[in-house]
């Protein structure tokens, strides 16, 4: 089954995805920050000021951080292609082109992702919320993010770079 979905995914990505991103000219990534033997982050969102936002946070707490981006779920798809654990954190949003956050999780579950998947979304429905975790996230968190927020997950992840469970804050931690 995993192969099946993979070779699909593939073909989707070679014969629909990038056409449309190449005749439009749509930013698919931007800047990789590169540091050796650091965490590994992938943050997946449409919108280029919230990915800023996102990667400012994260470098204002440790510049000890590689991070990639990805404009959506199929483009994170390709980027996790050849080594689905290579990214020790991924943040991503729900409400994206081609491939919804939601759906971005159970593909990465299936695909045996198993470090720390969050979702931080402006999706605060309660059916959106469930999916997420039916789905395997470790956490969702609502729009807009703090640095707060972000110190814990960086906290959390420097002392369990290998989970995969369903988090909950406890006095302004994770665990």
């Amino acid at each position: 089954m995993y192969n099946n979905i993979k070779i699909m995914l593939s073909n989707i990505i070679k014969n629909k995805i990038k056409p449309i991103i190449e005749e439009n000219n749509i930013l698919t990534t931007s800047i990789t920050y590169q540091n050796i033997d650091k965490l590994n982050c992938l943050i997946i969102d449409d919108c280029p000021i919230t990915r800023k936002l996102h990667i400012k946070h994260l470098l204002s707490i440790n510049s000890n951080i590689n991070i990639e981006e990805a404009y959506d779920g199929i483009i994170a798809l390709e980027k996790i292609s050849n080594n689905v654990n290579r990214f020790d954190l991924i943040l991503l949003d729900n409400s994206m082109p081609n491939l919804m956050g939601t759906q971005l999780t159970k593909l990465l579950r299936i695909f045996n992702y198993n470090k720390l998947l969050i979702a931080i979304t402006s999706d605060n429905e309660q059916i959106i919320i469930d999916e997420f975790y039916n789905n395997g996230v470790n956490y969702v968190i609502i729009k807009p993010i703090t640095k707060k927020i972000m110190e814990m997950i960086i906290n959390y992840l420097n002392n369990n770079k290998h989970v995969y469970k369903k988090l909950e804050i406890i006095n302004d931690e994770f665990y």
